[in-house]
């Protein structure tokens, strides 16, 4: 089990330092540039995908196109400086080439075809109702965020005129990750959403709407969509992409463990000195 965790932490950090080569692609399409030298949407797809599957979400690929940005600028500078004639450098290098290759082999090769669908995340949901039960009360609520109090006063004058509390968002909202949504944040219970938010959601009844309101964020005008009580089930659409992924991981791991297996049954495995000790585990 020890193993399988190192090399599932192999995969973790090739995908936090961007060890994908940096050479100039001529396919994709180009996400950016450091001297010359691309990185595309594809291979930040690639490198992504063993963590989130099909659902990579767009801070992931903003994150790790940073990293690759800053790991490109280092790795220049680290050529300039003649690093790459150092003994100990060459060691680490053979050694990078050996975790690419174990990479590539079980990314490209091992687990790349597993998939899952949304029937089976469907049949599993219906199977462990129990573990999609809310522990707490939620409530559903969408948000417009304002940079001024004036943006949100006149905003909130439309709507007391009756205006679409969705379209306003799509309009207005400052907030990028929940404006095409018309401002949907989802579901959250009191403990974990921005305390001035839950509060002033927790006090609305379904369908109404606040009036504005300051956090550190700007200025808000929050609505009250749904509310779900303690022990209810989530939905499977709430769960679905959450669950998707955490299947697709759990089949990934399942095929990198058999594999093992497969090949420590083939190997001639020698351990000597501590590393016979019965009392040291793998």
């Amino acid at each position: 089990m020890r193993k399988l965790t190192l090399l599932l932490s192999i995969f973790s950090l090739l995908i936090a330092f961007g060890c994908q080569s940096s050479q100039n692609s001529p396919d994709g399409k180009v996400m950016a540039k450091v001297n010359g030298q691309e990185l595309t949407e594809e291979q930040i797809n690639a490198e992504l995908s063993l963590a989130y599957g099909d659902n990579i979400p767009a801070q992931a690929r903003k994150d790790y196109l940073n990293r690759w940005i800053d790991n490109q600028l280092f790795y220049e500078e680290a050529k300039r400086r003649g690093l790459e004639k150092n003994p100990e450098v060459k060691e680490r290098i053979e050694q990078a080439d050996k975790d690419v290759m174990v990479v590539s082999l079980l990314q490209g090769q091992i687990t790349k075809q597993i998939q899952v669908s949304e029937d089976e995340a469907r049949k599993f949901y219906e199977q462990n109702q129990a573990l999609f039960k809310r522990d707490q009360d939620e409530v559903r609520a969408s948000h417009i965020l304002f940079s001024t109090r004036e943006q949100a006063g006149s905003a909130y004058a439309r709507l007391k005129k009756g205006e679409d509390f969705k379209k306003l968002a799509q309009e207005l909202s400052l907030d990028s990750q929940t404006k095409n949504s018309g401002g949907d944040i989802g579901y959250f219970s009191l403990s974990n959403m921005h305390p001035v938010i839950a509060g002033v959601a927790f006090d609305l009844k379904v369908g109404a709407f606040s009036s504005p309101f300051q956090t550190e964020m700007g200025y808000h005008i929050l609505k009250v969509t749904d509310r779900k009580p303690k022990g209810s089930i989530r939905d499977f659409e709430e769960v679905k992409a959450t669950l998707m992924n955490q299947l697709l991981q759990e089949k990934r791991s399942q095929a990198i463990s058999s594999l093992l297996g497969e090949l420590k049954k083939k190997a001639k495995i020698e351990k000597f000195g501590w590393a016979t000790d019965s009392q040291v585990t793998r």
